[in-house]
């Protein structure tokens, strides 16, 4: 998923990585440090950029009205020694 106009930048090494979370102009938004992997701080950005993405994307995303499935009469369920004994 990309958010227009937002970048995530992460940086560090070891066990001490941090994610940024910069604008159209580059300026910095949000940043926050001291995440265990890159990996771990790059998803971090993904999410905190998700949160400030403007309301126009949060509504593309939005699930649509229509539901996908379709209602159906419940079954009954024997009782278990009908099961086993027929």
């Amino acid at each position: 998923m990309t958010n227009t106009g937002l970048r995530v930048k992460t940086s560090g090494r070891g066990g001490d990585w941090c994610y940024s979370v910069l604008g159209p102009s580059s300026r910095v938004l949000v940043t926050r440090r001291g995440f265990p992997s890159e990996y771990a701080a790059r998803n971090a950005g993904w999410a905190a950029a998700d949160a400030l993405s403007p309301v126009a994307v949060a509504e593309r995303l939005a699930q649509s009205p229509k539901a996908d499935w379709r209602a159906v009469r419940a079954t009954e369920r024997k009782p278990l020694w009908r099961a086993l004994f027929g």
